[in-house]
């Protein structure tokens, strides 16, 4: 574990050698808390794996358990280059006695095994007959080195009201919401949402019952396209559902299975090179990454204080300009964003959007046409993040913040109420003057200022009812 340090102009890059993961301890930040940051490579565990991580470096009450008794013993030697070389033949040599239980069974019931091997053959046609290149956007391109991150935060009670009144899961309900965040953003930029312009590719897990605790990599994935031409947000949800059931239904996931356990039996060299060679081709089927991971349900502990949230978040690259991450921790559901730093100046757009989406998809057109609050308090915040998930911690007693006598601060600030809008609304704009509007997202207003139509985002911070 390490101190956090914001590298300054001039420092050395880093070695080729960094550590597969990491733990950063961060203090000072307000309320009297303090975080953590870890950042673990992929190829030591996937997302479930890494939360079950959380129930070793936790506690489940604000007492403090009794640590081990130290034990005297020396760690062993880094190898060298040559011992790594001896090991991997050495692997390659065992690999058929490794894989042979799971030929026996092959052999003992090949029916089955033949069915397993049709269902990941139709997955892979499937697959292949959707990796079409999607539509130009400002969704894709060239990306630098520096990233933005920002994250939203709903309420899974929320989450779970819509899945009880639409059906469907609790992960249809945030991939909606995001789809939401999504078409607002491309509004914003004044682009029109297209059905297939937002591929997004969505981790599965291949995890079988009670192997939440095994630390390494057992993930698929399957393509979805985000339904962002969809206005209504009920409309919405019925389309990821019914997409996610016929992706279901077509074994596309263990068609991702497949080429993973292929992986496994490839020799390394021969396995890197074809994945370098992947890496080297355009990339233009997918869009943005979708990765949603239910963490803890009851709240988690360390030295007495207790866990207040668990921040998520996935890298970017190749052409992908933003990343989703969403993380479940007792009763909270947190929308991480990762964005290009150049090319999403607006991320924030996407973040309110999908917070919003999450509360008021599952309410009546009138309820939304009114623009009823949501029960989410919480803000949006900005900032900087390397790490992979962001833990804050509640400080051990209650922080006072003290003010002087004749500080402004000791007097509540009024927050300005949501602004509202309905069809036929008169309104003026500071930009585009007087328009009225012809149609209401819940995110957004089409406005028709006369010789032109624009969608207007919210907070409608510009734009005046008359």
């Amino acid at each position: 574990m390490t101190a956090l340090r914001v590298p300054a102009e001039g420092d050395a890059a880093p070695g080729p050698r960094l550590p597969l993961w990491e733990y950063w301890f961060v203090e000072g930040l307000k309320q009297d808390r303090w975080a953590l940051i870890s950042k673990v490579h992929h190829c030591m565990v996937d997302g479930v794996s890494a939360t079950d991580l959380y129930q070793v470096l936790f506690d489940t009450s604000p007492e403090t358990a009794q640590p081990p008794p130290a034990e005297d013993r020396m760690a062993r030697a880094e190898p060298s280059g040559l011992e790594l070389a001896a090991r991997a033949v050495l692997d390659l040599a065992r690999l058929p006695l490794r894989e042979g239980p799971a030929i026996q069974r092959a052999l003992a019931d090949p029916g089955a095994a033949l069915r397993q091997a049709g269902d990941a053959l139709q997955g892979m046609a499937k697959m292949a007959g959707g990796l079409w290149p999607a539509p130009g956007s400002s969704l894709t391109g060239p990306i630098g080195r520096q990233r933005r991150y920002t994250w939203a935060r709903a309420s899974l009670d929320d989450v779970k009201t819509i899945k009880r009144e639409l059906g469907g899961t609790v992960n249809d309900v945030v991939l909606a919401a995001i789809s939401s965040g999504f078409r607002a953003l491309l509004i914003a930029r004044g682009e029109e949402p297209a059905p297939t312009m937002v591929p997004s590719l969505i981790p599965v897990s291949v995890r079988n019952q009670g192997d939440e605790s095994s630390y390494e990599n057992r993930v698929s994935a399957i393509v979805a396209n985000l339904p962002v031409h969809i206005a209504g947000p009920a409309e919405r949800l019925a389309a990821v559902r019914t997409q996610l059931t016929e992706l279901k239904e077509s074994k596309e996931s263990m068609a991702g299975e497949a080429v993973v356990t292929m992986g496994r039996l490839t020799p390394f060299p021969l396995a890197s090179m074809f994945v370098r060679l992947a890496f080297s081709l355009p990339q233009r089927e997918i869009v943005t990454v979708t990765t949603n991971i239910p963490g803890p349900q009851q709240p988690l502990y360390a030295l007495g204080r207790e866990l207040v949230e668990i921040i998520p978040y996935v890298p970017i690259a190749t052409t992908l300009r933003i990343g989703v991450s969403i993380f479940t921790y007792n009763g909270k559901v947190t929308f991480g964003l990762t964005g290009d730093y150049g090319t999403t100046p607006d991320i924030a757009v996407l973040a309110r959007a999908s917070r919003t989406a999450s509360a008021i998809s599952w309410r009546p057109p009138k309820a939304v046409a009114r623009g009823k609050r949501s029960r989410l308090g919480n803000p949006v915040r900005q900032g900087t993040l390397g790490g992979r998930i962001l833990v804050v911690m509640k400080p051990a007693r209650a922080a006072t913040r003290r003010y002087l006598p004749n500080s402004p601060f000791n007097t509540p600030v009024a927050t300005a109420p949501a602004k509202e809008f309905a069809i036929l609304d008169l309104v003026t704009h500071d930009r585009y003057g007087l328009g009225r509007v012809t149609s209401v997202d819940e995110a957004a207003v089409l406005v028709d200022f006369g010789p032109t139509q624009v969608w207007i985002v919210a907070p409608y911070t510009k734009m005046t009812k008359l």
